[in-house]
């Protein structure tokens, strides 16, 4: 009887020692989807950074060129101005393709 009794006890504990293994089994996983999800947005996140800093490269370099020109008079210093302004619409179009930026 108390062999018994033991026998069922020993498969009691077994059974919640699973029960315990499944449940922390359960919140890994659900933790490992949850880091999936913002390891993506992180990296479309980056793009979009790096992107954008492309982007304000440029309008400075056009901003710098056109006070060059101004101040000086002296058309050598376009050169920078026209390239942002033919860079510009490329850069915007990148930007907008962007997986995060599209709507």
């Amino acid at each position: 009887m108390e062999r018994l009794l033991n026998g069922r006890i020993d498969r009691l504990w077994r059974f919640l020692a699973l029960v315990i293994v499944l449940f922390i089994a359960g919140l890994f996983y659900d933790d490992w989807r949850q880091f999936q999800v913002v390891s993506t947005e992180l990296d479309r996140t980056g793009q979009i950074q790096r992107q954008t800093d492309i982007l304000l490269s440029t309008i400075t370099d056009a901003e710098t060129g056109q006070r060059g020109y101004l101040l000086t008079g002296d058309p050598i210093y376009l050169d920078p101005y026209k390239s942002a302004l033919r860079d510009l619409p490329g850069e915007l179009n990148t930007l907008a393709t962007l997986p995060a930026c599209r709507r």
